[in-house]
């Protein structure tokens, strides 16, 4: 008898809370929004940069390796011209 009371609070006790007052979150939630958004954006703009700067680096090396090569192909010539 003791469990069936028992269980009969419990259950009125959460049926009463479910019927409370509801707290309103919607600045907070608004605020946690706008917070992942700005994380959100500062993420792909830290990633866009770290992409124009890898094409760059990747560029610069294309250059060198051009230049080591015409480098490379001058001295050859002024080689070959000495002989």
């Amino acid at each position: 008898m003791k469990n069936i009371a028992l269980t009969l609070v419990a259950v009125a006790t959460l049926g009463l809370a479910a019927c409370g007052d509801k707290t309103d979150n919607t600045a907070a939630n608004t605020a946690d929004y706008n917070t992942t958004e700005d994380n959100t954006m500062t993420d792909v703009n830290v990633a866009a940069t770290d992409a124009s700067s890898i094409n760059a680096a990747d560029a610069a090396l294309d250059n060198a390796a051009e230049e080591v090569s015409n480098a490379s192909d001058a001295v050859a010539n002024v080689a070959e011209n000495a002989q």
